[in-house]
């Protein structure tokens, strides 16, 4: 499944963002709006918004190498 660190690291930094959006590590919140779950789509406040954007990048980071 998971060859190297960098990718166990990445998609544990996805689950959370995931998690926070929704409260299911396996549905971020455009998944949900895509499947018409938009009631799944937890209200966030703009420190949440950020953080989750700020797991998000570093997850692309971890992927990177950087």
């Amino acid at each position: 499944m998971f060859e190297k660190d960098c990718e166990i690291k990445s998609n544990a930094l996805i689950l959370w963002a995931n998690f926070i959006e929704t409260g299911n590590p396996c549905m971020s919140a455009n998944d949900a709006i895509n499947c018409g779950e938009q009631k799944m789509i937890k209200s966030l406040d703009d420190y949440q918004r950020k953080f989750i954007s700020r797991l998000r990048e570093l997850s692309i980071k971890e992927l990177n190498g950087q």
